[in-house]
């Protein structure tokens, strides 16, 4: 959990999240001269980060299989990876797997709440090999 507090600043600076490209353009701020027009509300369609990290990931069973702990975007602001904490007990003995972040469904349940599911057994994730992050910023 702890790389992915680390990285939480990274993920926040993703603006428009898994929106295709086409989306993006249509909801980038206005240009007034040199002055950005400003976002005051979240807008439909878009996710914060802050509140992907830590969400529970299910299987198709309805299994909790583990949490995200952070995201990974590309160069051109798309999200492209989720890496699920997967395994252990409270933190401890939990491998990061990292997925595909077009892999995951993100669906409401009947009471509003968020739901992420990937189609992968327990353990076909603890099975999986280990995520290492390269990146060495601080």
């Amino acid at each position: 959990m702890h790389y992915a507090r680390t990285t939480l600043f990274s993920a926040l600076a993703v603006a428009v999240l898994a929106l295709p490209a086409s989306a993006v353009a249509q909801t980038k701020p206005a240009m007034h001269g040199d002055n950005p027009a400003f976002v005051t509300v979240q807008p439909r369609g878009q996710w914060s980060a802050s509140q992907f990290i830590g969400e529970s990931v299910t299987n198709q069973a309805g299994e909790t299989i583990g949490d995200i702990n952070d995201i990974l975007f590309d160069q051109d602001g798309r999200i492209a990876t989720a890496v699920i904490g997967v395994g252990g007990f409270l933190g401890l003995g939990e491998k990061n797997v990292a997925v595909a972040f077009s892999s995951l469904s993100i669906t409401a349940a009947a009471d509003g709440k968020r739901v992420v599911s990937v189609p992968l057994s327990k353990e076909h994730l603890k099975a999986a090999p280990e995520f290492k992050p390269t990146e060495k910023t601080a």
